[in-house]
């Protein structure tokens, strides 16, 4: 499968837009491939608890991919990347 880098940087700027908590749970599970036991443990909430926030973490993830948001600009440098 071949992912074009503005697919990417679209995906990160979608990313950014996401609430702390459900983008946490979302790059850990769909990006680092960590359980939700494992989640659970690193972020200090309840396995229920994760999973709700992944469930509507992707929810809002797709709801934006479909309205096109995070199309055009490319993605800002985060601290300490290069720009």
């Amino acid at each position: 499968m071949l992912i074009r880098q503005q697919d990417i940087d679209r995906c990160y700027r979608i990313l950014d837009t996401l609430p702390p908590k459900k983008r946490t749970v979302l790059v850990l599970h769909e990006i680092q491939g960590l359980d939700i036991k494992e989640i659970a443990a690193i972020v200090k909430a309840p396995q229920v608890t994760v999973r709700t926030r992944l469930h509507y973490a992707r929810k809002e993830f797709y709801r934006k991919v479909a309205a096109g948001e995070g199309e055009g600009r490319e993605r800002p440098p985060k601290k300490g990347e290069d720009a």
